[in-house]
């Protein structure tokens, strides 16, 4: 990671890229039907569940977060440079670096929204 900038500007990306595909429908409801195919289904009261593994990590934002974390930290310049146990260490430890970002400020936006 280059600077502290530079790893906060990825854990906005991170919210971002988790918030669309958890609870936006995207520009033509691409996002929402996605979400639908996948498996993602909503109870009486609207709030999504998963019926498979993949439409259970999508239905939860702390679950998507992390594998979009996860992602963003494998496309990462510095991770790639790493030897293979280093590397996948810092996949992890950066991949939930980064979901704590994105949940911190999906509770911030949360709490202004009400």
């Amino acid at each position: 990671m280059r600077n502290f900038t530079e790893f906060i500007s990825l854990g906005f990306l991170t919210w971002r890229l988790a918030h669309l595909l958890v609870y936006e429908n995207g520009p033509y409801d691409l996002i929402g039907r996605l979400r639908v195919r996948l498996g993602v289904r909503y109870d009486a009261y609207s709030k999504p569940y998963g019926t498979n593994v993949v439409s259970e990590a999508i239905a939860c934002f702390w679950c998507c977060s992390m594998w979009v974390g996860f992602f963003i930290a494998l496309l990462s310049g510095d991770v790639r440079k790493a030897h293979k146990l280093a590397k996948l260490l810092s996949i992890i430890g950066m991949g939930m670096s980064l979901s704590a970002i994105a949940i911190l400020i999906d509770k911030f936006m949360s709490e202004e929204v009400r």
